[in-house]
């Protein structure tokens, strides 16, 4: 092989390398496109059904006397039925619903989250080995006032990770029944930055 042979087949390799790398990227971008289509018409689909399903069943507020609070067994059996990713939609669904209301319809939300065993997804997501799975299950859970025992909260207040603590700072005031700072006897590190 002469030199300039030696040149052109180098030339040859970097233009069919750059090709397959072109080709390679417009597939990721391609496949990560279609991926966010699919989650953009699972939360729109949740989304009708959220508007269709559970929305007419909120009550208005009565002032003292608190009503019942009972939930379409159709509605329940249609929710059960979803895959995880579309139970993790939902629990966000109803996380934000549930900041938006109070009293009743809020008691409403919190049964439906209850009743399809999403808190146990939440509680499971305590579990994880992961950091940031922790904090999304602190925060699921505080949010939808689904009550969690002191002990289980308290094993993060020493993380080494600083939002993990803080999760778990912010869910054991919320939840802790008898003393609510008790964490502060441990904390070495400061509160805020």
């Amino acid at each position: 092989m002469t030199v300039d042979q030696t040149f052109i087949f180098v030339i040859q390799c970097i233009v069919a390398t750059s090709f397959l790398g072109t080709f390679v990227t417009y597939v990721i971008i391609m496949i990560l496109r279609f991926r966010s289509v699919q989650a953009q018409r699972r939360q729109l689909k949740l989304n009708q059904l959220i508007e269709e399903r559970i929305l007419p069943q909120f009550v208005e507020e009565r002032g003292a006397d608190e009503l019942s609070v009972s939930i379409d067994q159709s509605l329940l059996d249609e929710l059960a039925l979803m895959n995880k990713r579309n139970r993790q939609t939902l629990i966000d669904t109803l996380i934000r619903l549930r900041w938006h209301v109070a009293g009743t319809n809020a008691l409403f939300l919190h049964r439906i989250y209850v009743l399809l065993g999403l808190n146990l997804d939440s509680l499971q997501k305590m579990k994880s080995r992961n950091w940031y799975r922790n904090v999304q299950g602190l925060h699921e859970l505080t949010l939808m006032d689904y009550a969690i025992s002191d002990i289980d909260i308290l094993r993060f207040n020493l993380s080494e990770v600083s939002e993990l603590r803080s999760a778990a700072r912010s869910a054991f005031m919320r939840f802790s029944k008898n003393e609510p700072f008790r964490f502060f006897d441990e904390v070495r590190d400061p509160l805020s930055i």
